[in-house]
């Protein structure tokens, strides 16, 4: 990824400084300038740019510096990231840890510290300690794009709908109310609804469809393997909140799955306001603790994927 973005950067660079460009009005040159300020990607793209551990690793996210967990007792070498862990301690997703330019700064000095040295009077570090420091922090080293300082390490990457939710979140529901998510069983609660009710749900899915117009969304089959982000969105949005209910043991899943179908569309709204934005950001956040408690994540950590968290940091 580094040397594929290499002479982008370089390129960044020679806008930074500025570019002789001919006024065509004016009959002179003047010195164009351009800044790149977004990155966008999916999520394995991102991490490689950003050059940082990853969605598995101790700190997971790109955005915010949260701490996972992982059960250890279970052999597990995944770390998940609950608000809530199961030691008692909790993290406070109006307050979460950000990542930002100044603490990738001084990470990034720390591990250019050299391993080994001949005089005293020059900082040194053990290989070790610069792992424990890189795993810690999330971080492996400078981003691709680290020549012009226009990009806000922690901000600049925004997390993109598609991907966040729809390629991840929503089938990841899906897989836990049918009990196919890792291996997880409902714990305390009853929230899986059985194989042949999905056979009906998939069934009533591509009936439902087959008079809609190709403008709002293609034909559905009755096999959800074979759905794009493009099919989750609409099924998630339109139809799970009619197919759903009445499904689950308990109304309070399906209300819950209702609400974050209502948090996507406002995600996908085309205008929003400010007073808007602090409400979605109610809304996401409790949403995110009903999901810890209806998934027992802290009794199982693995119920609550970096994913889950990363919906806490809408763009």
């Amino acid at each position: 990824m580094h040397s594929f973005l290499a002479p982008y950067d370089d390129e960044c660079a020679l806008l930074a400084i500025g570019v002789p460009t001919f006024n065509a009005v004016t009959r002179d040159f003047f010195l164009l300038r351009g800044y790149n300020i977004f990155e966008m990607g999916d999520i394995l793209a991102i991490e490689k740019a950003l050059n940082i551990k990853g969605h598995n690793g101790f700190c997971p996210c790109r955005t915010c510096e949260i701490k996972g967990v992982r059960n250890v007792s279970g052999g597990e070498k995944i770390y998940y990231v609950p608000l809530t862990q199961p030691d008692g301690r909790s993290w406070d997703p109006n307050n979460l840890p950000m990542r930002s330019p100044a603490r990738l700064a001084k990470v990034i000095e720390t591990l250019s510290l050299p391993t080994t040295t001949d005089s005293e009077e020059v900082p040194r570090i053990t290989a070790k300690s610069k792992e424990d420091i890189s795993k810690y922090h999330g971080i492996k080293g400078l981003p691709a794009l680290r020549r012009v300082g226009s990009l806000h390490y922690g901000k600049s990457a925004p997390w993109d709908v598609m991907h966040l939710i729809f390629e991840n979140n929503v089938q990841n529901l899906v897989k836990l109310w049918s009990g196919n998510f890792k291996g997880l069983d409902t714990g305390t609660e009853d929230y899986e609804i059985p194989e042949e009710i999905w056979e009906q749900i998939w069934q009533e899915t591509a009936d439902a469809v087959q008079h809609l117009p190709a403008d709002f969304v293609r034909v559905l089959g009755s096999n959800p393997a074979y759905y794009t982000a493009e099919a989750w969105c609409f099924w998630f949005v339109y139809l799970a909140p009619v197919l759903l209910k009445g499904r689950f043991s308990d109304p309070k899943y399906h209300l819950h799955a209702c609400q974050f179908s209502d948090i996507i569309k406002s995600c996908l709204r085309f205008t929003i306001t400010h007073t808007e934005i602090h409400e979605l950001r109610r809304n996401i956040i409790d949403w995110v603790r009903k999901y810890e408690r209806y998934s027992n994540s802290t009794r199982c950590t693995s119920a609550t994927s970096t994913n889950i968290c990363q919906i806490l940091l809408p763009a």
